[in-house]
């Protein structure tokens, strides 16, 4: 009897998990079919993700099981203007199922490799790297994301289609507070950001310095260099304790005494120097604090003959608290005209 009783035991285990696998083998055949054909993407496209104007587009994609997905060249971008977008080539991603039935999209994990583009704001970044979500949630064009992790190697980062910051290394950790597309801009999405940044790359001055010189007609700043920075974030604007230094073998300054007063002249200087940008809040509202130092320097009127050498040139200046993509529309903070150099 305990013969015959194990043997039936055995094919009731053998029918259940040969059940089981012709249910798996289903699964496999109808979901990833489902997966790589347009009338999953058309579902997408018409609700939730086509009334904040998203697209989503996969080259192929498959599952091994219920709610896990993997897809190759994943592209997400918004349409005019295009304030937010995701193009990687391999993504893996775990979907909770049940808020669906409610058109809750849950994300309780994605992670993604080769970087083609992640666009946030005016602001693009790519490489090679990592990045990796967690519990993201979209539902009524609201989206909010618990964490945010992106790592990157020789990456560029560009805003308007200007250069930042080349061969960049980067290491972000951020969130995204829930932000709702019906009632804001696309571009305004920058102000739900909180989190830390720390960066290093090689960069031109002007072109990462220029916003904090904005409203400032009689200087300007030049040269290639290496850039470090930490960026403390809360809802898009900079905190106290961020920070970004260029050191550059060449670096040069632009000084048009005439933008200060009548018959003034105008002057280039070239050293080996820094410019360093910071945030700071010791005289109660935060404010940007810009300063520049040259060494072995050399000072000549434009386009004429040299005038001065000497090993130390230094100034000092302040103004308005900027935000992470948007330089402030004028320098008025006290001391936004600068200290006299030395």
């Amino acid at each position: 009897m305990a013969w015959r009783s194990s043997t039936a035991m055995r094919r009731v285990a053998k029918v259940l998990l040969l059940a089981l696998l012709g249910l798996w083998l289903a699964y496999l055949a109808l979901a990833n079919t489902l997966l790589n054909s347009e009338r999953l993407r058309a579902a997408l496209l018409d609700e939730p993700l086509a009334r904040a104007e998203l697209d989503l587009r996969w080259e192929r994609a498959w599952s091994w099981y219920p709610g896990q997905l993997s897809a190759a060249r994943l592209e997400l971008v918004q349409q005019a203007p295009r304030w937010l977008g995701l193009n990687v080539e391999q993504v893996s991603l775990q979907v909770a199922l049940r808020p669906l039935f409610d058109g809750r999209i849950e994300i309780e994990r994605l992670d993604a490799r080769r970087i083609h583009e992640v666009a946030v704001g005016r602001l693009r970044i790519a490489g090679s790297g990592r990045l990796r979500l967690s519990e993201l949630a979209w539902q009524q064009r609201r989206l909010s994301i618990q964490g945010l992790a992106l790592d990157l190697d020789d990456g560029r980062v560009t805003r308007d289609a200007v250069t930042l910051i080349e061969d960049i290394q980067l290491d972000a950790r951020l969130a995204l507070a829930p932000f709702d597309f019906a009632d804001q801009r696309g571009g305004d999405i920058v102000t739900a950001v909180d989190g830390e940044i720390e960066l290093a790359g090689a960069s031109d001055a002007y072109a990462v310095f220029s916003d904090y010189l904005l409203g400032l007609e009689w200087i300007e700043v030049s040269g290639h260099g290496d850039l470090t920075g930490r960026l403390l974030l809360e809802g898009g604007e900079l905190l106290p304790g961020s920070e970004l230094q260029l050191d550059s073998p060449n670096l040069g300054v632009s000084l048009d005494s005439t933008r200060l007063a009548p018959g003034g002249r105008r002057y280039q200087l070239l050293g080996d120097g820094s410019i360093r940008a910071t945030i700071s809040d010791d005289r109660g509202e935060p404010e940007t604090r810009l300063g520049l130092a040259l060494d072995d320097m050399r000072m000549w009127q434009q386009g004429g003959a040299e005038v001065m050498r000497g090993d130390g040139f230094r100034i000092a200046l302040a103004g308005d608290r900027l935000r992470l993509d948007q330089p402030p529309s004028a320098c008025t903070a006290p001391g936004c005209v600068g200290r006299t150099p030395s």
